[in-house]
């Protein structure tokens, strides 16, 4: 569960009861793939006068895995708390990793990087301009190279090179640092190395991969499943889902622009490491 434990009241002063003051919330959910979790999740929002605002919803072939996002608005008044519950009792009897957030609060995202820029800059710009609904909270790279323009913009920047020798302690420092900041989104922009099985793991759910065309371009041992190829004139950003694999380390899976998904695997980059 990807949720916050709220700041305790101190003891002289009595709790006061959650209501929806803004009205207008998220909730994720995945899960494996079964019958019932649109109608589950739904019926919550149902019970609560909920009024759906955005549903949207991908189930994975390749790991019989479904995700969904459903921003909703509620009836002010409504006790978050009880809502918070019910989703939570649901998570309990999906095995699902879910959240339940305010949809104008930002999320605390942790940029990893190598030695291109562009994406970066990208996402550094967009949170800046606030165009994303981000806070960007640190920038963790294998190379120094971008700490000068990291720091400009007032975040913290981290070098943490990467060798074979010494991987187990780069990442176990990436997970410090993601505990550390309250982490509750990893972001590969261009980050040219294999996420660990270890790490993986750890990361589950709070991880994706972003790259500047679609995962065809980049070269690799049959990077794409060939029915899950998009046509080669097809550009544009990727974003995907940074998953364990066993065996092969991070692989990711990707629903690219069009909506298509396609997987990453080892060796399907280009540039410097």
């Amino acid at each position: 569960m990807s949720t916050r434990t709220a700041r305790s009241t101190p003891a002289a002063t009595a709790p006061a009861r959650a209501t929806a003051p803004d009205l207008d919330h998220v909730v994720t959910f995945a899960c494996a793939q079964r019958r019932g979790i649109v109608h589950a999740l739904t019926g919550v929002l149902v019970e609560h006068g909920g009024d759906i605002i955005e549903l949207k919803q991908f189930d994975d072939p390749l790991t019989d895995h479904f995700f969904s996002r459903i921003r909703f608005s509620l009836r002010e008044g409504t006790d978050l708390e009880r809502v918070r519950a019910d989703f939570a009792a649901l998570g309990d009897e999906f095995d699902a990793l879910w959240s339940f957030r305010p949809t104008e609060q930002k999320q605390r995202v942790l940029v990893m990087v190598s030695k291109f820029g562009h994406c970066l800059n990208d996402l550094l710009y967009r949170a800046r301009m606030g165009e994303l609904n981000a806070e960007i909270v640190a920038v963790v790279s294998n190379h120094p190279d971008h700490r000068q323009t990291v720091e400009w913009h007032g975040i913290p920047f981290f070098h943490v090179p990467v060798t074979k020798d010494t991987k187990p302690e780069a990442e176990a420092r990436l997970l410090d640092l993601v505990d550390r900041f309250e982490v509750d989104l990893v972001v590969l922009a261009r980050y040219m190395q294999i996420l660990s099985d270890e790490l993986s793991r750890a990361l589950t759910g709070r991880a994706i991969n972003i790259h500047h065309s679609f995962l065809p371009s980049f070269k690799g041992g049959e990077a794409v499943p060939p029915g899950l190829r998009p046509r080669r004139e097809d550009r544009g950003r990727d974003r995907s889902l940074c998953q364990r694999r066993t065996g092969r380390g991070a692989d990711h899976h990707a629903a690219g622009d069009r909506g298509r998904p396609h997987v990453r695997t080892r060796g399907s980059g280009r540039g410097r490491p």
